[in-house]
């Protein structure tokens, strides 16, 4: 969902926080994008598809921990349905581009038996996230898909940090921005009944994505083309669900 100004976003969440919705319905979310003078990343409402107000009683899950920080990952699909990034026609190649989105004193602490307090982890949550280097090294511009992909944590039972290990990335639901503006994003964990996160695995070093053009697909960006999707819509664009999902770039 991409709000075109500050007053719906506060409006939106006015109606997240007092729970509008009639009793016993389901209004899963897709999370929420809005141009600001940085690119940030805010994670308070990473659990609302499973224990927030969009949820039914009888279907809310109360998770374990609370996401502090991981990957920001973009990308696009060509008209053969194959995940890409990079300029379509200059720098297309597929698999998706990760950036870094936690900081890095999360990272530090993480698995040093380190206890955190709540607004210590407020804190970690608003994270701030570098996508220019992306846009210096393929050219890219336009819309992307954006998912997040979580893989630090602080647990709720005693306060601590901890790193997920090579099977651990926890993935929002696709959002939707352009990276010619700056954005802040609430990106959102799919429902229990979506799976966006089988079959991936930690992202290795980058072993050098190729330059140029790939001659065979990521030509053309049929998708996204349109600035904003509901969450029935969203879900079906899961990365690693999609040909060349699972193949990651990262860029510093």
């Amino acid at each position: 969902m991409r709000l075109s100004s500050v007053r719906p976003l506060l409006l939106a969440f006015a109606l997240l926080i007092i729970g509008c919705n009639s009793p016993g319905s389901t209004e899963f979310r897709t999370g929420y994008v809005f141009p600001g003078s940085e690119n940030v990343i805010s994670l308070e409402s990473f659990w609302y598809n499973v224990e927030g107000g969009g949820v039914s009683q009888a279907d809310k899950i109360t998770p374990d921990y609370d996401p502090i920080g991981g990957y920001l990952f973009l990308y696009w699909l060509d008209d053969h349905g194959n995940v890409c990034s990079g300029q379509p026609g200059v720098s297309g190649q597929p698999g998706a581009v990760y950036v870094s989105a936690f900081k890095q004193q999360a990272w530090d602490v993480a698995n040093t038996d380190t206890t955190i307090t709540i607004s210590q982890m407020v804190d970690f949550q608003k994270i701030p996230y570098r996508i220019s280097s992306y846009i210096a090294n393929t050219q890219a511009s336009g819309l992307h898909f954006v998912q997040f992909g979580n893989r630090l944590i602080r647990t709720r039972a005693d306060g601590k940090v901890h790193r997920f290990g090579s099977d651990g990335l926890v993935f929002s639901v696709p959002l939707l921005i352009s990276i010619d503006t700056t954005n802040t994003l609430f990106p959102m964990h799919p429902d229990k009944q979506v799976n966006c996160s089988q079959g991936y695995s930690v992202p290795l070093p980058d072993l050098g994505r190729p330059a140029g053009q790939n001659p065979d697909m990521c030509g053309t960006r049929a998708l996204p083309d349109l600035d904003s999707l509901n969450y029935q819509e969203s879900v079906k664009y899961c990365m690693i669900n999609l040909p060349h999902g699972t193949t990651w770039w990262n860029i510093p």
